[in-house]
Formats: C-alpha cells, sequence, structure tokens
C-alpha cells in the first residue's frame, strides 16, 4: 500500500514510495521533506494499491482494510492570550473557540483588542514573553491561511 500525500492546495504533494517488502509491506511509512512552515489548512492521504513491480489495476483483496495514522508536531497555542475576534486556528483544538472574520479593506486601518494574563504561577519578576502571531484567513476558497506577522512581546510580573 502507498500514499499519495498533500495540501488541498496541492503544494507539497508528497509519495510514500513503493513498499519494500516482497507483497504490501505493513511498516510504517514516513512522509519527510515537507519543510518549513508547511501548509496549513486541510490535508489528505490517498491509499494506492501496489507492489515491488509497481502499481496495479487488480482490486483490493475481499475485506482489506486501510489505516492512516497522522501527527503532526506543532507550536502549543498560548492560552493565557485572548483577543477580540478569536482565533480561527485555536477552534483545531477547541471547537467551542470563539472567532470572528476581521476584514481590513486595502488603505485602510483597523484595531483588535488582545488581551494577555499573567500566567497564575508566575512570581514577582518573572519575565513573560511571546509572540502575537497575525494570520490571515482565505474562506470559501481555499480554507486555508497564512501567519503574515509575529509582534514580540515581554513584561516583568511585578
Amino acid at each position: 500500500m502507498t500514499f499519495d500525500a498533500g495540501s488541498f492546495l496541492g503544494d507539497p504533494d508528497l509519495f510514500s514510495g513503493l513498499p519494500t517488502g516482497g507483497s504490501n509491506d505493513p511498516a510504517p511509512v514516513l512522509f519527510s521533506g515537507f519543510g518549513t512552515p508547511v501548509t496549513s489548512g486541510g490535508w489528505f492521504a490517498v491509499p494506492a494499491l501496489a507492489t515491488v513491480a509497481g502499481y496495479t489495476a487488480a482490486p483490493a483483496p475481499s475485506g482489506a482494510k486501510v489505516s492512516l495514522n497522522a501527527t503532526a508536531q506543532t507550536r502549543e497555542f498560548d492560552t493565557s492570550m485572548t483577543s477580540s475576534v478569536g482565533d480561527l486556528w485555536v477552534e483545531s483544538v477547541n471547537p467551542a473557540a470563539p472567532f470572528g472574520l476581521f476584514r481590513i479593506n486595502p488603505g485602510r486601518t483597523g484595531t483588535i483588542t488582545v488581551t494577555i494574563t499573567v500566567p497564575s504561577a508566575a512570581t514577582a519578576g518573572t519575565v513573560v514573553s511571546g509572540d502575537v502571531y497575525v494570520d490571515t484567513f482565505v474562506p470559501f476558497v481555499q480554507a486555508a491561511g497564512s501567519e503574515t506577522a509575529a509582534i514580540p512581546y515581554a513584561y516583568t510580573v511585578s
């Protein structure tokens, strides 16, 4: 079994390679080479029956099953920070997270209020730092977006 994996946007499009055993190799397949950062938004993996001699047009054996487990290592969301418009990407781990589109037309400005809550474990003198990420979202077309800016912040707990 092989997999063709990629972003709904089309790039990157990666092929898992042919099995190395005498038949469909049950060993895990590792995709690499996605680069940094990877495309945000939806991804897919399509199974294809293959043998060491190449693809076969024969149907899969009766009762055959294909399983796919995927793991992605990402940055953790900063739960001490909230904004007046919410965060679409937080919905990937919390479907109840608030989110609203905030549109700024060309040549115009807009304001988003950001609230940072001091971590409860922070003691006086603790320096807290991080980044506020400004992301775009393209709804109705590709359900993806991009990080357009990272604004650093730092403060000392008093």
